[in-house]
């Protein structure tokens, strides 16, 4: 009753002072405004005016309750619009736009509301006003985001996508179009796939798996599976992707990438079958032999027959022994590629030694069958060719064992054929045993099958073409007409020719030279003194890499006819292969021979000049004096030849003699060489460790492998003695992995027993960089021990970069992105230092030990020293400081910020063991 009483002016008041008190409260802004020209607000509460920045007094009074003198410009006739076509009070309006405060910033606002009071000479609006700059801001982002992700998914190499798991969606990036040719959005996404043959059938359990993975929640999943190119042929792709939760922990969405690793997987398995196969032959080696049967033996059938046959060379010594290993390599390079003839391509044939095969036969069904295929493989090795005078004629002696009745398993097999051989051997030459089944002779393939045959046959597989070929080609034969068909000598005449010369540039091959060169020095040695020149071109790869095989071929013919042209009576010249020349010349004493020389070679640069635009082609060239002769010609050219690597990187025409010097190098080589295969069996080579020390701290930080050779009988051979010969004969590479896998084994062992752990440097030869199975090896091993890769660096000396440098650069940068890091070792001892760091990514640079010659250290190498550090230091890279020995020098290095130091100083290379007694166990703070 008391309220009825109330004056209503009183009333209304305040209710309105409550309702203000109440929206006051509300963390917004809150205001009416009358829809007119200045849009006049006619309340606003306090969280209105907060939003501003004004107070209520500066509103009236600087912004007269004006609306629209607060709002972005550009966004008031968007306002005002839609203002004006609100016809209910009922209808909701919302409206994003701009906003000034009281500082003059520009903000984000939603205003939200409705229109309380509409006639026709009034409309008044009830709004309330949030700040969303902020998520305008995350809006802004978003859409950057967005336009970022497609910008990069149109120009990445790699496929983006997305994988709607509830909807069983997937959504690829355009790129996706030019590699398959497909759609990229695919509703129904397995079955779809699994419908069409976009998988490659061997992989769809892989990809099932993937899918599986990714439904069943697994945070990342990574698989390898070929797909379908836009081509129709079958690519290797990665495909790599996160899954996304929702709240309750279920996945709801799977982004991703999928890579083009096809060039990188082939290149893989590539280098997966180089090494698997025995680098002179082709053949498997001994290992992947022993695998392939095994592996498919335990899958047979006791059944099913199989044969296993051990082959050797019988008098192959002789011939490496008098015709030189580089020619019995090329007999047994021949060996290999016609062996392979009378086989199907599932048989397996391997070389399981030096002058040893063997071939595995699948599903013999007959003993004939075996004869047969024995019987051809005893034809091949007589009817290879070795030496013109047939002197040192091959034959080889055969074993056989058969599965099941001899053995379950590669060893066993080899075992009972080898047994055979045995039997075989002693029964004669050129003849096979079964085990326990007696000796069958081959006499009945002794005659010359060429001669025996028929002559109308031959003949007739000779089409016009080849006549012509032959008739009109330079080789001096002739036939009485061109219809006619050829004669047996005729033929014979062809075979001669074609055997003896040099198809390029007419000279003789090696082995017309041979026999020709054994008839000259046995006739004319006693009256006439001659010399042996071998001879190449340094770099001639560059000429055909980069100027082409044409003009390499014409340089090769003018070379030859100039060597031609210089030759007398009685003197001889050859082309053994690519750009090599060996030539056989009298001379009557030194000084004349040299100016001959040089005579010679001042004509070969004319001819560099005048014909090939002033290229500048050194020729190297070793020389072997013949004092007397026992018809071992390629004892010769071997010697000749040892002289001219002695010189064989220099950039000018150069010359070296065979003398005592390298006689007696010659012989060491040879013992050493005799020795290697059997000292790296026998664990001889001990791996040692250099620590390599921190300036500042003064710690052991990580240490270099080192390999020593202790003989049976207690002599150590210095590294200088056998390291060098190592690297040219490439027994190198065996070594190296030999120290590799001992240094892994070692690491891991810190690892599991809880050890200091070092990262060790490990030295990387020129073979390695050009062996294109070195990385697959090396990741082979770091995944046997699951080494780090980051503790192991690679040492590369300065000499391995001065061929083939993209090569180098190549297999560097392959390497780091596995984890490895690299140093230069010896930086400084050779002339192309400062090209390296330019252009190989290494992290550490080891100074020569030549920067310290003696224990005071002078002027101008304190001053070479102090830049090189400085200069590292600007690239970011290590200085490590060999050879040191002195605390002169350790102060010297410290004052100028060297960061490591090795050298005796602190430690010698140590064994292993002791290395680890010393620095092997954690201190307290370690």
């Amino acid at each position: 009753m008391d309220k009825i009483k109330e004056n209503p002016v009183d009333f209304f008041r305040k209710k309105f002072l409550k309702l203000q008190r109440i929206t006051n409260n509300i963390d917004a802004g809150i205001a009416t405004i009358s829809y007119n020209k200045l849009l006049t607000i006619s309340y606003a509460n306090d969280g209105f005016f907060k939003l501003f920045g004004f107070s209520h007094e500066e509103f009236a009074s600087k912004i007269k309750n004006k609306f629209t003198s607060i709002v972005f410009k550009d966004d008031l006739p968007l306002l005002l619009n839609k203002l004006s076509q609100i016809q209910s009070t009922s209808e909701e309006i919302k409206i994003e736009l701009r906003a000034y405060k009281k500082d003059n910033s520009i903000f984000w606002l939603l205003i939200k509301g409705h229109c309380i009071k509409l006639n026709e000479t009034e409309k008044q609006f009830l709004f309330v006003f949030v700040d969303i700059t902020e998520t305008k801001k995350v809006q802004q982002e978003l859409k950057i985001a967005k336009t970022h992700y497609k910008i990069i998914a149109e120009q990445c190499d790699n496929i983006l996508f997305e994988y709607l798991i509830p909807n069983d969606t997937m959504i690829y990036s355009s790129k996706y179009i030019n590699i398959t040719g497909n759609k990229p959005v695919i509703r129904k996404f397995k079955e779809t796939i699994l419908k069409s043959d976009y998988i490659y059938k061997d992989d769809i359990k892989i990809f099932l798996s993937l899918i599986e993975e990714i439904l069943s929640g697994k945070n990342f999943v990574s698989a390898d599976l070929r797909i379908k190119s836009k081509a129709g042929t079958y690519i290797w792709i990665k495909i790599q992707a996160t899954t996304i939760f929702d709240f309750n922990n279920k996945p709801v969405k799977s982004i991703g990438k999928v890579l083009n690793i096809d060039k990188e997987k082939k290149e893989y398995f590539n280098l997966k079958l180089e090494t698997q196969l025995d680098p002179l032959t082709k053949l498997y080696n001994k290992t992947v032999s022993k695998s392939l049967i095994d592996d498919y033996l335990t899958t047979q059938d006791i059944k099913t027959t199989h044969a296993f046959m051990i082959i050797d060379i019988d008098n192959f010594k002789s011939v490496n022994d008098n015709l030189g290993h580089i020619f019995g390599d090329s007999v047994l390079s021949k060996i290999a590629l016609n062996i392979k003839k009378p086989f199907n391509n599932y048989d397996i044939i391997g070389r399981i030694g030096g002058d040893e095969f063997i071939i595995f036969l699948k599903n013999v069904s007959c003993l004939d069958y075996i004869y047969e295929k024995a019987t051809s493989i005893c034809n091949i090795f007589k009817n290879t060719y070795t030496g013109e005078n047939k002197t040192h004629k091959i034959s080889c002696s055969i074993g056989i064992s058969l599965y099941p009745n001899h053995g379950n398993n590669y060893d066993e097999l080899l075992k009972k054929a080898d047994y055979a051989l045995y039997k075989a051997k002693q029964h004669g030459k050129d003849c096979f045993e079964i085990y326990t089944e007696g000796i069958i002779y081959n006499d009945q393939f002794k005659k010359d099958n060429l001669v025996n045959s028929n002559i109308s046959t031959i003949n007739s597989s000779l089409d016009n073409t080849l006549k012509d070929n032959l008739i009109d080609s330079k080789l001096d034969i002739s036939f009485t007409s061109k219809d006619k068909l050829l004669s047996v000598s005729d033929m014979q005449n062809v075979f001669e020719v074609i055997t003896s010369i040099d198809p390029l540039t007419g000279l003789m091959n090696l082995s017309k030279f041979e026999v020709v060169a054994n008839n000259l020095l046995n006739n004319n040695l006693q009256k006439n003194k001659y010399a042996l020149i071998y001879s190449d071109f340094n770099k001639f790869k560059y000429i055909n890499d980069n100027l082409g095989y044409a003009i390499g071929n014409e340089l090769l013919i003018k070379f030859s006819n100039l060597l031609s042209d210089s030759l007398e009576k009685d003197e001889l010249l050859c082309r053994p292969s690519s750009d090599n020349f060996i030539t056989l010349i009298k001379y009557n004493g030194i000084k004349n021979f040299k100016n001959r020389l040089a005579s010679f070679n001042e004509k070969f640069i004319k001819i560099q000049k005048q014909d090939f635009n002033n290229l500048k082609l050194s020729v190297i060239s070793g020389i072997c004096l013949i004092s007397s002769y026992n018809n071992n010609l390629y004892s010769i050219i071997d010697k000749a030849n040892m002289a001219r690597k002695t010189i064989k990187d220099s950039h000018k025409s150069q010359y070296a003699f065979y003398d005592k010097k390298l006689h007696i190098q010659s012989t060491k080589e040879k013992k050493i060489e005799s020795l290697m295969v059997t000292a790296l069996e026998n664990k001889e080579f001990l791996v040692y460790l250099q620590p390599k020390v921190e300036l500042l701290t003064k710690k052991t930080v990580g240490a270099e492998a080192l390999v020593r050779w202790l003989r049976p009988n207690k002599t150590l051979i210095a590294p200088g003695e056998f390291i060098p010969l190592f690297e040219k004969n490439g027994f190198i590479i065996e070594l190296d992995f030999y120290v590799y896998e001992e240094i892994f084994k070692t690491i891991r062992r810190w690892i599991d027993e809880d050890k200091n752990i070092f990262p060790i440097s490990v030295n990387v030869s020129r073979a390695h960089i050009n062996d294109n199975s070195f990385i697959y090896r090396l990741n082979k091993l770091i995944e046997k021990y699951k080494i780090p890769t980051n503790l192991i660096e690679l040492e590369l000396t300065e000499n391995i970069c001065f061929n083939n440098m993209d090569n180098v650069i190549n297999q560097i940068i392959k390497l780091k992105l596995l984890g490895f890091s690299f140093s230069i070792d010896d930086f400084g001892s050779g002339y192309s230092s400062l090209n390296l760091l330019k252009d190989i990514p290494i992290d550490v640079l080891k100074l020569d030990k030549s920067f310290f010659p003696s224990n005071n250290i002078n002027k101008k190498e304190k001053i070479i020293v102090s830049n090189i550090v400085n200069m590292a230091k600007d690239l970011d890279i290590l200085v490590l400081s060999e050879g040191i020995e002195t605390q002169e020098q350790i102060d010297f290095l410290t004052n100028i910020g060297c960061n490591l130091v090795q050298g005796y100083y602190f430690a010698k290379p140590m064994p292993i063991e002791e290395f680890e007694k010393i620095y092997g166990i954690k201190s307290n703070d370690s």
